[in-house]
């Protein structure tokens, strides 16, 4: 016998349900040659993607999402885990520390947080980066004491969500908010 994975079955169901069809579980079944637990599953998974609704029970259509990921033929993966920041970690620190400031350089920030030699500065300017390309922040440079070269880049504040840190992903170069549970694509 033939073992079908859920996801497997989620992109199939993708093509089964375009054009706004409705399917109950047991026609879901025969299409894709799954069971009734699989396509459960996949059905539980592409409604928290937000591609499915429950039409009524046991009964299955397409969001205006899922239409779309249908006729691209997008192909169903599995959702990464986006586990909670560590309140204690380098940049929860510099989150809380960055809110409390609103306008500040790298530097304020590793004077902020910076425990010996924990690593934190190459952290805390790949976080102020990601930021900054991600609209939370804006950047601008200032000159040195003595008005010639520039002496740094500082920051300021302009996007405070909550006192969750966003986490940045650099595969797809997005943000996740936890306080808002947004993703947003940073700026290239």
């Amino acid at each position: 016998m033939k073992v079908i994975r859920p996801l497997t079955i989620a992109t199939l169901m993708l093509g089964i349900l375009g054009g706004r069809k409705v399917r109950d579980t047991k026609q879901l079944v025969l299409a894709t040659g799954g069971n009734t637990a699989q396509v459960g599953k996949a059905a539980r998974h592409l409604i928290e993607m937000g591609y499915l609704k429950r039409a009524r029970p046991g009964c299955f259509q397409l969001t205006a999402a899922g239409e779309r990921a249908a006729a691209t033929g997008e192909k169903v993966t599995k959702p990464r885990s986006i586990c909670q920041p560590n309140p204690d970690s380098v940049i929860s620190r510099a989150w809380r520390a960055l809110r409390v400031r609103r306008a500040f350089t790298v530097a304020d920030l590793i004077c902020d947080v910076q425990r010996g030699s924990d690593g934190s500065k190459s952290q805390i300017q790949h976080f102020c980066t990601a930021l900054e390309r991600g609209g939370y922040l804006q950047g601008h440079f200032v000159r040195g004491a003595s008005g010639g070269r520039f002496a740094g880049k500082a920051f300021r504040l302009c996007k405070d969500t909550g006192p969750k840190p966003p986490r940045y992903f650099k595969s797809d170069n997005t943000l996740y908010d936890f306080n808002t549970g947004e993703v947003v694509k940073c700026a290239t």
